[in-house]
């Protein structure tokens, strides 16, 4: 059989390997947790290992409280509350252990919003409402973070961004459509946990933003960024991370037009026949991302929303396709990669990041690549699992775990 019948096969026994990878995700997330509180995004040996991405802690964080894990949780929570900030009070791209910015990129304003998220995450959870009076001066740090970032214009507001998501200069720089959504959704969320109404309007005036001005039914329906300097612009590529904002958040019904349609451009531009799921990126991005390949937690993620959806036979196949992706993992068992992807896209995408390799030279990703032409996956399926495991997928598999249950039959 190929690997794209191997994982697109239905799983018959789902329980049971769910329950293996359930499993392992405890101890991966649990694993990341560096003693200062802070979690790395991939395990020691991988290229990511060292640092604390506060986007990447924020979904880990919310994996500790979907787990019912509340140390864990509270001392991610300590750890990133408490971080150096920009003079605007916003999450720097990264951090070392020491809470003081290790990064080699501008601040990324969405880490302040899936903070807020993720507090509100665990005082749901554990009802821990003397934790918000201890960090009250820091969440409202976090808060106005946000607030220096909004633009108001006459049919809503937005926040601009100049690092996003997506994590490729030209679709970073601009009112971008995750970081405005996840920080709607914060506002909504620390308004009710800071006990000021105030924040609820300010997310309904950045929730009409994203209606008035990044819905544009001629491209497809939200976009993922719209661009106003240096070069006005749209992007209106294919981009799962745009998928993300809608059902991550859901500050649109999930059910209304607008959703349906924007859902249905993205999945339309980025299905990948050759692995048979979604990619993240569209090939086009040309990001030296280690190849283009479907990536586990955006496939967790559609499982979700199909779940929440009622679109119960489309939520078994991308479940049963993560499930697959784990239970045939040769080089780590029952975990969880970054991406899939093929031999001909990895071999590709390094052949042209060693064309520029003199210009920006970058051994960790050399080593990368190296690692995964020559994985068990790679000599056994001719495919690669790059970033293996991946804390980020397996937090988001304890994060949809409870939608989940409606798949599993014992």
């Amino acid at each position: 059989m190929t690997f794209k019948q191997l994982v697109t096969a239905p799983v018959k026994n789902r329980k049971v390997v769910a329950d293996k990878i359930y499993s392992k995700s405890i101890e991966v997330v649990k694993e990341s947790q560096f003693a200062g509180g802070g979690t790395g995004a991939s395990l020691k040996g991988s290229r990511y290992y060292g640092h604390t991405y506060p986007r990447d802690h924020s979904y880990t964080t919310r994996a500790f409280v979907a787990a019912g894990l509340h140390i864990e949780a509270k001392e991610a929570l300590r750890y990133i509350l408490t971080v150096e900030k920009s003079p605007e009070g916003v999450m720097f791209q990264r951090y070392d252990a020491d809470q003081k910015s290790s990064s080699n990129k501008p601040p990324q304003i969405d880490g302040n919003a899936l903070t807020l998220i993720a507090v509100s995450d665990y005082v749901r959870k554990f009802n821990d409402t003397k934790f918000v009076e201890k960090y009250r001066e820091q969440l409202t740090e976090i808060v106005n973070g946000l607030r220096s970032h909004l633009h108001e214009f006459g049919k809503g507001s937005l926040v601009h961004s100049v690092n996003a998501i997506n994590e490729f200069a030209p679709y970073e720089e601009g009112f971008e459509l995750y970081t405005n959504a996840c920080t709607c959704q914060a506002f909504y969320e620390a308004a009710e946990f800071l006990g000021d109404p105030s924040l609820t309007e300010i997310g309904s005036q950045v929730q009409k933003g994203i209606e008035a001005y990044l819905y544009i039914p001629e491209y497809g329906g939200l976009m993922t960024l719209v661009r106003r300097e240096p070069n006005p612009s749209i992007t209106n590529v294919a981009n799962l991370t745009g998928f993300l904002a809608i059902t991550d958040f859901e500050i649109i019904p999930l059910e209304s037009n607008i959703v349906e349609e924007s859902i249905s451009f993205q999945l339309k531009g980025s299905w990948n026949e050759e692995i048979g799921a979604y990619n993240r990126y569209a090939a086009t991005m040309g990001r030296h991302n280690f190849g283009n390949g479907p990536w586990p937690m955006v496939m967790l993620r559609l499982a979700s929303y199909f779940v929440r959806s009622g679109k119960t036979s489309e939520a078994e196949k991308a479940f049963d396709w993560v499930l697959n992706v784990a239970a045939l993992n040769e080089d780590v068992e029952y975990a969880l990669p970054e991406h899939v992807v093929t031999k001909q896209e990895i071999e590709k995408e390094f052949g042209a990041f060693m064309r520029t390799f003199d210009i920006n030279p970058r051994e960790d990703r050399v080593g990368e690549y190296k690692k995964n032409i020559a994985s068990k996956m790679m000599e056994k399926y001719e495919i690669a699992y790059p970033i293996n495991p991946l804390v980020w997928s397996h937090s988001m598999f304890l994060i949809v775990w409870n939608d989940m249950q409606k798949l599993i039959v014992d």
